[in-house]
């Protein structure tokens, strides 16, 4: 296992990504001073999880990341890898199969580090894991950088043993057994907390036992209780249930009555309907008979009139016919004559044309006529024929009318009777008692309402307190545990800055000291603890006293002198308070009472604001002694150094901090300004230390102030800036005395606030105290407000149901009246709307009598002129055909003249064929009358008919008629039939809706008391079966009356005890068990954790003797002689811390402390080398080890190094020129770019190759 690689990127000067490889097993980095050489050391130790800035040279984390040069901007990430060859496995768990790992931490700006193992993210701890027992770390003696050599050696006898143990192995045990015995000390006290409530849950689970007890017995007999009222309810319904079965018997019977009756009713109506349409059909068939008469009246009026055309049309034709024979005639006597016949037609021309006119314009005249006549007489049919459709429906609209006055009237009786009952029923339901026993316990309820809500926010607040109680006794131990946990870390921090100020002020170990005690100074005051320093000048002072500040106070030099000769080496510095004038004025500045000359407003350095509180529960008569405690407490918010800010405590009483005398105003001439020792306050005068030095605020004021400045005479500012006349002193690192006022500060204000936090202690454990007691008290309390709810539950659980019971039967009355009250709205609104319909109905059938009665009127006028018009009819037809006729001679005869004289008027050429022409009008007429006889035969045939046809209507109107008037009689006799059955069939239905209603109130009594059984989860069929046959009602009512006496005897009842308990007895269970495993484990943790210190003692015994005898032989390699080993500081080799000796060749020295440089640098190095045999790291990394070393020392240093490089690698940084001859690469480090640290590789055994070979070749 060896380093394989490095890389780095915006690591301190390393801001571009650079690679270190690193091939062999001595390896060099070198370069010039400042280039980054160290900041390689630095990135290997932060990559294996170095949190303190301090080790790395930096103020902060943040300052590893480059923060830029003059050419480069900040970069925001420093990112550092290393990979490590693990093909030998010596890194275990889970990575000994990885033959390489990565391991990279990188970190932003805000200081947030992140880790990497072979590309995953880790925690910090996983990464010191990897290397615990392997002897790397980031604190462990592998890594050995600038200044670490002379630490090593002069470390602390614990922190001397941490190498040991690195070596041993024991290390990553030792980690381990510190987390454990944490958190042994956390479970112990989680497990006496647990102990304390499994007392307190002990307690409380006996009290719930005796109550779970009582509760237990309670719900038995409760039970019994319920089952005897159940059993007595089922008693009820099986008297209910014979009751109801009887009236389902009765309600059969007379539901079947009803139903005859009804079928009965049914029968007649629907035989009253057949009636009725029987009726209807009669009179529609008289209506159609009496239609078809009057069309066969129409038929043969007509058949007569187109026989008597027809007739009068064959005369007409035979007429001309005969006129034409003699025209013919006349024509062939007088063809030879044609000229007087000429004449004589002209003038029979003459004549005739007049009367032709004449007879053609009363033709006109009387076919009009003629055709009015038949025009009115069609009109006359139609109305005849209307008039008595109406007349039949006039007549059925009156029995229609008729029918539904006397159905109304039945309708309207029927509702009379019908609300008579309805009212006498709702007379009977009285609910005013019930109304007056519903509002009493109503009252009763709202009574004991309020007495249950304050019961409940009796119980309320107790439970309320109780468990304020209980958080507040919560916060009082999480406030108590964070006090004590403060003081642990304020006497930690305490202890720390003490023992630095102790090696700080010279207290520590060494020669000095020891000659101290000698004397009996050891314990006389240093000069800075007796110093009080102005705000922001403590850093002036310290650079103007530098070692001063360690000088011993002393009341005379005469013990100092006298034992002077005895002191071997070292510096001591005494301050002689006796050789100072006592009377001397003091040089703390003003006196407090004139402050307010100086400063008028007062200055006051820190008061800390916090609200007070008060305990709960503590009576103010009983105040005094807890308000004398907590007016000693306030709040302690540590601000001094870069240390954050402490975890704040609990509010408490703040007090305000001590008033700090005001610092002297700084208006003082520009030539002489206030010296340095007024800035500082002692019990004696300073002036000789602070002489001629001046103050300024700033660089600028000093520098402005320089040209007044006299010889011996200075100006400092506040930070450490010193300038005189003639010389510039600024100081920017540690040196003497740093930090050493500032840190007396806080150890004072540390002092102060263990005082106060030991006063804050007491304080709680007080309040806790006290808080138990209150809690206790507010239980008890609680438990009678649970007592007293219990029984004001029972008791309004009673209220409850009796209010039911009567709420039930009131809304059952309320029910049926709501009923009977619809029911009578309904019947009322029957009754108006029957008397309504009858006076409508009146009123509409004494309009339809009277249109009846105007439509039959109507009738008998329009038969009158019926007559009237038929007479006009054949009068207007007779004179149409006379004149018709007389005009049909007229133009034929003058037809027959212009005939004639038109022949005549022709030649005689033409006479021939008006021969021919009257030959063939002579063949038409003959034609036409042959076509006239056919029609007049079928006239004649149809007249004969139709007078048949009017014979059989007449008879079948008068069939109809008859049966009409038989169907009337018939429906008449069946609703009069009709009313009498439904009479009785409401009388039956008024019976046995009575019934019903009997019936009804029964089964809702029943169903109410099943439906109590069932909600008393029990079942009627099983409460049956399970009750005996001489079980009553009576036996039953007196069980029920023993048991609520014997729960009356039980007293109050906590019915939530039960569950409680269980679960209490759960829990308790639950704790005991754990707190056994808790135990248990603790056990096995301490037997571990014994065997693991046999263990450790012995390895760490053996690596303790190996080590001695490695040191032993290697210091007197290195040293050409002498003598070193190990010495253990304490009996238990457990804790014991570590020392060395070394007494290098021809001395006696005792101590490291009186080395050299270089013999503590060599006796390092052979303590490191020591370790390394034993317990070799896969590499070392050596920062100018052998920088204080002589060229003898480094070639025997040198000398080792070759020889161990075997078996471990080596990183060797080194300005040293022989120490290089034996590295095999070397890593070049340069800065030639300000700021910017980059590298150069050289493998030296090639380039050594290669000299040889140019060598050879010259």
């Amino acid at each position: 296992m060896f380093l394989h690689r490095i890389k780095l990127a915006g690591f301190k000067s390393f801001v571009d990504p650079s690679t270190i490889v690193l091939p062999g097993n001595l390896v060099g980095i070198v370069g010039p001073n400042g280039c980054g050489k160290s900041n390689v050391a630095d990135a290997v130790r932060w990559v294996m999880g170095e949190i303190s800035a301090k080790h790395l040279r930096g103020g902060s984390m943040a300052d590893v990341v480059f923060n830029g040069s003059t050419a480069r901007k900040p970069v925001g990430l420093a990112q550092v890898e290393i990979t490590i060859d693990n093909t030998e496995g010596r890194v275990g768990g889970q990575y000994a199969a990885f033959n390489e790992i990565a391991i990279r931490r990188q970190v932003s700006r805000d200081g947030q580090s992140t880790y990497f193992l072979n590309g995953r993210r880790c925690r910090r701890r996983d990464v010191t894991d990897v290397f615990l027992g392997t002897g790397l770390g980031p604190r462990s003696y592998a890594i050995i950088e600038q200044g670490m050599v002379s630490r090593l050696v002069e470390a602390k006898p614990d922190d001397l043993r941490e190498f040991l143990e690195e070596a041993a192995g024991v290390s990553k045990y030792k980690e381990r057994r510190r987390e454990t015995e944490n958190r042994i000390a956390h479970t112990r006290e989680n497990l006496e907390r647990l102990q304390d409530i499994r007392d307190e849950l002990g307690k409380r689970i006996a009290h719930l036992k005796r109550q779970a007890t009582v509760a237990e017995k309670y719900k038995q007999l409760k039970h019994e209780e319920r089952l005897s009222r159940a059993q007595l309810a089922t008693l009820h319904w099986r008297t209910l249930s014979g009751e109801l079965t009887k009236q389902d018997r009765q309600l059969g019977e007379r539901e079947t009555a009803l139903e005859a009756r009804v079928t009965e009713l049914r029968d007649l109506e629907s035989r009253l309907d057949q009636q009725r349409a029987g009726h209807a059909e009669a009179q529609e068939a008289f209506n159609g008979e009496y239609r078809a008469a009057l069309d066969a009246e129409a038929a043969i009026a007509r058949s007569e009139e187109n026989i008597r055309n027809l007739v009068k049309q064959a005369e007409r034709v035979r007429k001309t016919l005969d006129s034409e024979e003699e025209v013919r005639k006349e024509a062939d006597r007088h063809l030879g004559s044609e000229k007087e016949k000429i004449e004589t037609l002209e003038k029979d021309l003459a004549e005739g044309e007049p009367e032709l006119e004449r007879l053609k314009a009363e033709a006109v005249e009387a076919a009009a006529e003629h055709a009015k006549a038949e025009s009115d007489m069609h009109e006359s049919s139609s109305s005849w024929e209307a008039i008595g459709l109406r007349v039949v429906e006039a007549t059925q609209a009156v029995r229609a009318g008729e029918g539904r006055i006397e159905q109304l009237t039945e309708r309207l009786a029927d509702a009379d009777k019908r609300h008579a009952r309805l009212e006498q029923e709702r007379q009977k339901l009285g609910t005013g008692k019930l109304e007056r026993e519903i509002i009493a316990l109503a009252k009763a309820i709202r009574e004991h309402d309020a007495i249950r809500a304050k019961l409940k926010s009796q119980l309320a607040r107790h439970q309320l307190a109780v468990r304020d109680l209980g958080r507040h006794i919560e916060e009082l131990s999480s406030a108590l545990g964070g006090a004590r946990e403060q003081f642990q870390d304020v006497r930690g921090r305490l202890s720390s800055l003490t023992a630095l100020q102790q090696d700080a002020l010279g207290k520590g170990e060494g020669a000095v000291t020891d000659w101290l005690q000698a004397h009996d100074l050891t314990e006389s005051p240093r000069l800075a603890e007796k110093l009080e320093v102005a705000e922001g000048w403590e850093r002036a002072v310290e650079h103007v006293l530098g070692d001063r500040l360690r000088a011993i106070c002393v009341d005379g030099l005469d013990t100092p002198l006298a034992g002077l000769a005895g002191l071997g080496e070292g510096t001591v510095t005494f301050f002689d308070t006796a050789a100072l004038n006592p009377d001397a004025p003091k040089v703390a500045g003003p006196e407090p009472e004139q402050w307010q000359e100086i400063h008028p407003e007062p200055l006051i350095t820190d008061i800390v604001v916090v609200e007070p509180i008060k305990p709960r529960g503590v009576r103010r008569k009983k105040e005094k002694r807890w308000v004398r405690i907590l007016r000693r407490i306030f709040r302690f918010r540590r601000r001094t150094g870069s240390q954050k800010a402490k975890r704040e405590l609990p509010p408490v009483l703040a007090l305000p901090a001590p008033v700090a005398p005001p610092e002297p105003a700084p208006t003082m001439p520009p030539l002489n300004p206030n010296p340095l020792h007024e800035k500082v306050s002692a019990p004696w005068p300073l002036d000789s230390l602070f002489a001629g030095v001046r103050v300024a605020d700033s660089l600028e004021e000093a520098l402005d102030l320089r040209p007044a400045l006299k010889l011996g005479q200075s100006a400092i500012t506040p930070e450490g800036e010193w300038i005189a006349a003639n010389w510039l002193r600024a100081h920017r690192g540690a040196g003497a005395g740093a930090g050493v006022l500032s840190r007396e500060r806080e150890i004072k204000t540390l002092s102060e606030t263990i005082s106060q936090l030991q006063t804050e202690i007491e304080g709680w454990e007080y309040a806790m105290a006290a808080a138990h007691g209150r809690r206790k008290a507010a239980e008890q309390e609680q438990a009678k407000s649970e007592k007293g709810s219990i029984d004001a539950e029972q008791y309004h659980a009673k209220l409850q149901s009796a209010i039911a019971q009567r709420r039930a039967r009131f809304e059952e009355f309320r029910r049926r009246a709501l009923a009977i009250a619809h029911e009578l709205a309904d019947l009322e609104e029957q009754r108006v709307q029957a008397r309504t319909g009858i006076g409508e109905e009146s009123k509409n059938l004494a309009e339809q009598q009277a249109i009846r009665d105007r439509v039959i009127r109507e009738r008998d006028a329009e038969a009158e002129r019926r007559k009237e018009y038929q007479g006009r009819l054949a009068a207007s037809r007779k004179r149409w055909q006379e004149i018709r006729d007389k005009a049909h001679q007229a133009e034929l005869r003058m037809a027959s003249l212009r005939t004639r004289h038109g022949a005549l008027t022709q030649s005689r050429v033409r006479d021939s064929e008006q021969r021919k022409r009257l030959d063939t009008r002579c063949q038409e007429l003959r034609q036409s009358l042959e076509e006239i006889t056919p029609p007049l035969q079928q006239a004649k045939s149809e007249l004969a008919e139709h007078r048949l046809r009017r014979q059989e209507l007449e008879s079948k109107l008068k069939a109809a008629r008859e049966q009409v008037e038989k169907q009337e009689a018939a429906v008449r006799e069946s609703d009069q039939r009709r009313h009498a059955v439904s009479d009785r069939i409401e009388s039956d239905r008024t019976l046995l809706e009575k019934t019903r209603l009997t019936r009804q109130e029964t089964h809702v009594r029943r169903e109410g008391i099943e439906e109590q059984i069932t909600a008393s989860g029990h079942a009627v069929d099983t409460l049956l079966a399970e009750l005996p046959e001489e079980a009553n009602e009576a036996d039953w009512t007196a069980r029920i009356v023993v048991l609520e006496q014997q729960v009356a005897r039980l007293g109050p009842i906590n019915l939530a005890a039960l569950q409680e308990h269980a679960e209490q007895s759960q829990q308790k269970e639950h704790m005991d068990s754990q707190y056994q495993d808790l135990t248990d484990a603790l056990d096995t943790l301490e037997t571990a954790m014994r065997d693991m210190d046999r263990e450790t003692r012995n390895r760490f015994a053996d690596t303790f003797e190996k080590v001695n005898v490695q040191l032993g032989t290697l210091f007197p390699r290195l040293f050409g002689g002498g003598h070193a080993q190990l010495e253990l500081v304490g009996d238990d080799t457990l804790n014991a811390g570590v020392t060395i000796m070394a007494r290098p060749p021809g001395k006696r020295n005792s101590t490291i402390a009186q080395l050299s440089g270089g013999e503590k640098a060599l006796t390092a190095v052979a303590l490191v080398f020591a370790l390394f045999e034993l317990n070799p790291a896969p590499f070392c990394l050596l920062d100018e080890v052998d920088a204080p070393l002589d060229d003898a020392n480094v070639y025997r240093f040198r000398d080792m190094l070759e020889e161990m490089s075997d078996r471990v690698q080596f990183l060797v940084i080194t300005h040293n020129k022989n120490t290089m001859e034996i590295l095999q690469q070397l890593v070049g480090v340069t800065m030639s770019e300000p700021g910017v640290s980059r590298l150069v590789s050289v493998d030296m055994d090639r380039a050594q190759d290669f000299s040889e070979a140019a060598a050879g070749a010259t």
